[in-house]
């Protein structure tokens, strides 16, 4: 068996989910599979919280952001941010359709815990801030422009995510704060 490392018990952990269905597995299912204690989990993670926020932080950057895929060239930053906002939306949408079980766990872990998430949206903050030349140190005109688009991001709103006027609804935000961007 090969070294036991924090990737390999999240690749563990995230494939019991979506082969059980179910975010509720207990870390001796995952030492179980792993054939290791649950002890020689607990070497890698402090705790069950901390073992399922990581697995979920990963799957939020594979899942979402890794699938974000911008033009090379954009007439204006303006452009380029409607572009990655639209792409940022619609791989959130999408995540919620093609796995479930790990779009609960995000859920549960992130969007649930406020300050959990606000350190996984810290490169999107960046991102925005570089684009837009803002230079904040706290990136509150990001954090509010990325505000502007919850609806199409936080899991409550996940129902509307499918409605036909899903892109309208978009544009009528988006055309709403873009006169405010600078």
């Amino acid at each position: 068996m090969p070294v036991l490392t924090k990737n390999i018990i999240m690749n563990v952990a995230e494939e019991l989910v979506i082969k059980n269905h179910s975010t509720n597995i207990r870390i001796e299912q995952i030492s179980s599979e792993l054939a290791v204690t649950h002890a020689a989990i607990y070497k890698h993670f402090k705790n069950r919280h901390d073992l399922w926020l990581s697995v979920s932080i990963r799957w939020f950057h594979k899942s979402i952001l890794k699938n974000i895929t911008l033009k090379t060239a954009y007439s204006t930053p303006e452009e380029e941010l409607h572009d990655w906002l639209w792409q940022f939306v619609t791989a959130k949408k999408k995540a919620s359709s093609n796995q479930p079980e790990m779009f609960e766990l995000h859920m549960i872990y992130l969007d649930n815990h406020p300050d959990e998430l606000q350190k996984v949206l810290a490169p999107c903050y960046e991102y925005i801030d570089l684009l837009l030349n803002y230079r904040d140190n706290d990136y509150e005109r990001a954090k509010a422009i990325m505000s502007c688009f919850s609806v199409f991001t936080l899991p409550a709103f996940k129902e509307t995510w499918f409605q036909p006027d899903y892109q309208q609804r978009f544009e009528n935000i988006w055309n709403l704060i873009k006169k405010g961007l600078n």
